[in-house]
């Protein structure tokens, strides 16, 4: 029942189990430590700060079980339960749980360890630049490659253009000649209206000359007169032999 009643052994039992829970973690801890590049791992981060966490409160729980049994050594007579072969235990215990944290704390902070973990952090370092160089490499070709497709583009628009605008030129040109062909055309009726005009008017004043002197008159009203109606009545002769 003393027995039982002792804090000693539900101390121990919480540490046994934290030291079993820790070195498990170790060996996890070491196959990424010897295999992977530790900066780039998140388990090995989280188990690195886990393990540094545990050694700290489990070395807590040492020390205190330890000055328990350092008081009892020294104060024998105040726990007769407790004999010789019970404290020899219970002080191998106590070794045996600082030498297995002593060589996990040893390992995980010793000068190797952080070299190689500082080491890992430089390559992950390098890593990342070389990563972000391409990226920027790589973002700096897209950039040229839109641009350069944008500047094709805008040459293709402006050689459709060129050629719309060559189109509208050509026949902008045929009708133009169009348009001087009929001119001419207009040009030569017009010139050869009035040549047949100016003969015309020669006839006409040869016919009124003639008849001026027929009719022993040179008042060119009267004449006009009677050319007129002499035109008007050949029109109602030749209408009415029409009908």
């Amino acid at each position: 029942f003393v027995a039982m009643a002792d804090p000693y052994y539900q101390a121990q039992d919480e540490i046994q189990e934290n030291v079993r829970r820790l070195s498990a973690m170790y060996e996890d801890w070491k196959i990424i430590f010897n295999k992977e590049n530790t900066a780039k791992s998140r388990r090995f981060q989280d188990l690195h700060s886990e393990l540094l966490g545990d050694l700290r409160m489990i070395g807590q729980d040492v020390q205190d079980i330890e000055q328990s049994v350092d008081a009892v050594k020294q104060m024998r007579d105040r726990f007769p339960t407790i004999n010789d072969a019970e404290l020899h235990d219970r002080e191998a215990f106590v070794r045996r749980v600082k030498q297995s944290i002593n060589e996990i704390r040893e390992k995980v902070t010793s000068k190797e360890t952080q070299a190689k973990l500082e080491r890992h952090k430089q390559e992950a370092s390098s890593d990342q630049d070389a990563v972000r160089r391409r990226r920027i490499e790589n973002e700096n070709e897209a950039f040229l490659r839109n641009t350069q497709s944008q500047q094709q583009q805008l040459v293709r628009q402006q050689d459709e253009q060129l050629n719309e605008l060559s189109v509208v030129a050509e026949r902008l040109g045929q009708t133009a000649s169009i348009i001087n062909v009929e001119l001419e055309d207009q040009q030569r009726m017009l010139s050869e209206l009035d040549r047949d005009m100016d003969r015309e008017a020669e006839k006409l004043n040869f016919v009124m000359k003639r008849m001026g002197k027929l009719l022993q008159t040179n008042d060119h009203k009267q004449l006009c007169l009677i050319a007129i109606l002499f035109a008007i009545f050949s029109a109602l002769f030749l209408i009415n032999v029409t009908l």
